[in-house]
């Protein structure tokens, strides 16, 4: 079984190519139970009277700092797998609509399983999360 938060991290540096839908639905689900942990973490552990709020803060900008480059880079891969330009990540900056649009757009457009102008398909024959291809 391929680990695939760990693989999204190996490959942050190509945007050439194109990434499954399993790779990013996993990549998102991994990254957002750790941001919740974090989250927790800072609240039971660092308290307002000792300045801890400040340590919870730079704890969530170190972790969101690590995770950014993986994730805008994976989000590339993903929008060449579904035949879009990887411009497209610029709609992140767009506050929140930004983000949702884009995790709604990779999450549930599937990828083309034939050659495309980016390559080809990330994977061949892989069952997908929710057992499509």
């Amino acid at each position: 079984m391929r680990m695939w938060p760990v693989h999204s991290i190996r490959h942050c540096d190509d945007i050439r190519n194109r990434a499954p839908r399993r790779e990013f639905l996993w990549f998102v689900i991994v990254w957002s139970v750790l941001v919740k942990a974090l989250t927790i973490t800072a609240l039971v552990f660092y308290t307002p009277i000792d300045g801890g709020a400040a340590y919870g803060g730079v704890m969530y900008i170190v972790w969101a700092g690590l995770v950014s480059i993986p994730f805008i880079s994976l989000s590339v891969r993903r929008l060449h797998d579904i035949g879009f330009s990887g411009a497209w990540v610029l709609v992140l900056f767009l506050p929140v609509l930004g983000l949702l649009t884009l995790l709604i757009l990779l999450s549930i457009a599937p990828g083309s399983s034939t050659n495309n102008q980016y390559g080809l398909p990330p994977v061949a024959n892989y069952q997908d999360v929710w057992g499509a291809r």
